[in-house]
């Protein structure tokens, strides 16, 4: 019982993280820039293919802003959680949901096919930088569409031992899936009808019931980006 004391501990331990996260379509130009200080930054560049994104309520309607530009709030000091500290509604709305508590970032946007035709895409998030292991503790979770929590996927780095695995689910009460190699969280590929769009949330915690989550990891930080490629132009 004295690794769950120990889990049990950590939890309490306060981890001063600073988590970027890139995110960019490519062709369809999308862009969300990550810094240590300051906040995101959107950029969709309308001149190649037909995605886009917004924040809009209602894309396709002509006053809908397709903007070339959106501010992503960035979380200095994050603190470890766990999946039950994210609300089941956490896709609901758009835009920037960050926890006030610090214990997750969030964030809701469309992805917009603006053209008449279908459009093929590749989606890839990838780890850029990482410092005091970070990228071991981190979880990613996507959610397509306006669905509760538990639709999503929730994509974390390999755990060293079946017991590891067992730990979290028990705890934090998820499944995790594995990332694609050291600095690939996931690689997935999708279409869209014409005219159409997709609501997509991503929500990113540092997991408290995870074995590696140690006071090790105080002063570590991560950047990630998300690249979205449309393969169809």
């Amino acid at each position: 019982m004295r690794w769950k004391k120990r889990l049990k501990w950590n939890r309490v331990a306060k981890v001063a993280i600073l988590v970027c996260l890139i995110v960019s379509v490519l062709f369809a130009g999308f862009t969300v820039y990550g810094s240590q200080v300051g906040n995101f930054v959107v950029s969709v560049d309308s001149s190649a293919g037909t995605l886009a994104i917004t924040v809009s309520e209602k894309p396709l309607a002509e006053n809908a802003v397709l903007t070339n530009r959106l501010s992503v709030p960035a979380l200095e000091q994050q603190t470890d959680s766990t999946y039950t500290d994210i609300p089941h509604n956490i896709t609901e709305k758009l835009g920037n949901k960050n926890d006030k508590y610090k214990r997750y970032l969030c964030y809701s946007f469309y992805l917009v096919n603006t053209g008449s035709g279908s459009a093929d895409y590749d989606m890839q998030v990838t780890i850029t930088e990482v410092s005091g292991d970070c990228d071991k503790i981190i979880r990613f979770m996507l959610i397509k569409g306006d669905v509760d929590k538990d639709m999503g996927y929730i994509y974390a780095a390999p755990e060293e031992s079946k017991q590891n695995y067992e730990i979290v689910q028990q705890e934090a009460g998820y499944s995790q899936i594995d990332f694609v190699d050291k600095y690939t969280v996931l690689s997935d590929s999708d279409s869209m009808q014409g005219l159409s769009y997709i609501k997509y949330t991503f929500v990113l915690w540092l997991e408290g019931w995870d074995v590696e989550c140690t006071n090790d990891r105080l002063g570590g930080n991560i950047k990630m980006k998300m690249d979205i490629f449309q393969t169809n132009i």
